[in-house]
């Protein structure tokens, strides 16, 4: 896959997720995936050999992907180093479905930390999901 096809593989990924949403949140010139107002992950608004992605996961799972790919996947740049990491895109070595599997681990992890409330209207609702998606990403 090229890097552009990547990126659009990991998006629609996003529509996958009750209640997710994914836009182009310009100050920050970066795609940015939230639910619920919290962020589950950014990535590059354009497909180039820098293009990364930013996802939390576990702090020990995060040191072992730095690891086992060092020059793909570093602490995440400017995010907490603990809980994110930043995957360049470019490169094959990581699996697009693994890139899908991280993005929805760190959904998970950024759901898990929701308000009561909200938890109990996506647990109610999930039959009913619609994704909100801008309009700018096809």
């Amino acid at each position: 896959m090229t890097v552009q096809q990547r990126m659009d593989y990991l998006i629609r990924q996003v529509t996958h997720l009750p209640y997710a949403k994914v836009y182009l949140r310009e100050d920050w010139n970066v795609y940015y995936f939230d639910i619920f107002g919290k962020m589950f992950g950014l990535m590059s608004p354009e497909a180039t050999t820098t293009s990364s992605i930013s996802l939390k996961n576990i702090p020990e799972q995060n040191e072992e992907w730095r690891e086992l790919y060092p020059t793909i996947v570093t602490p995440g740049f400017h995010l907490n180093k603990k809980h994110w990491n930043t995957i360049l895109l470019d490169q094959d070595e990581i699996a697009d479905e693994v890139l899908g599997q991280l993005l929805t681990k760190s959904f998970e992890l950024v759901c898990a930390n929701l308000k009561k409330e909200q938890k109990e209207w996506i647990s109610k609702r999930k039959h009913e999901c619609t994704i909100s998606i801008n309009n700018e990403i096809s």
